[in-house]
């Protein structure tokens, strides 16, 4: 349930329990053994098993950020997340400066740690709806490369055509849900220590990328 916040799940809960409240109140009323007490009490089950998930996952919630503040204040985790920050920077930069023909749209982006991006395109994607985004995938610590539609009907079309004909990257299972329709890792092992030996290696693979889904 992390899709959600904790206000949403605080009021989804509240909704639940109002809900409950009233169906117990209405149950004494049926007569049991008809199928209307039936439903209710089955009703009454499956918000009962909703709101102690809901509780779950608040409590679940907590202590993840009571383990986060631990992190923050016994380990190097803020430095190494700034660090992280500032490489990425640095990689679209270097990629603008050597990728003359493509058009790089915003700055990096941050999408509640599960990955940071940015995204370009040139004439031929845009024509077609399509541009490339760089990824960092903070669960798998990877750096991908996705080839992305500009909206979800661009996504479902391009993904048919791909299904279709094959591709050698990993097509996605659901382009209504995922944010890209291919993805590839862009390096095996980056060499933080090696910067300019990492940003060739992920230009060189990002070219060869875009070559491929341009034939």
């Amino acid at each position: 349930m992390n899709q959600f916040t904790k206000e949403e799940l605080e009021d989804a809960l509240r909704a639940i329990d109002s809900t409950i409240s009233k169906c117990e109140k209405v149950q004494p009323k049926l007569k049991a053994g008809t199928a209307q007490h039936t439903l209710l009490v089955r009703r009454i089950k499956a918000f009962q098993i909703a709101s102690m998930l809901i509780n779950e996952e608040m409590t679940s919630n907590k202590d993840s950020i009571h383990e986060f503040e631990r992190l923050i204040k016994t380990t190097k985790l803020q430095q190494g997340y700034q660090e992280f920050v500032s490489f990425f920077r640095q990689l679209r930069t270097y990629l603008q400066k050597e990728l003359p023909k493509f058009v790089f749209t915003g700055n990096i982006v941050e999408n509640n740690m599960d990955y940071a991006y940015f995204q370009f395109t040139n004439e031929v994607l845009k024509a077609q709806g399509l541009k490339i985004v760089i990824a960092f995938v903070y669960a798998d610590f990877t750096h991908q490369i996705w080839l992305s539609g500009i909206n979800r009907e661009i996504q479902r079309k391009h993904y048919e055509i791909l299904k279709a004909t094959g591709h050698p990257y990993t097509l996605t299972d659901n382009p209504n849900k995922t944010d890209y329709i291919l993805r590839t890792d862009l390096i095996a092992e980056c060499n933080f220590g090696n910067l300019q030996e990492s940003f060739q290696t992920i230009r060189a693979n990002t070219l060869a990328f875009i070559k491929k889904i341009e034939t």
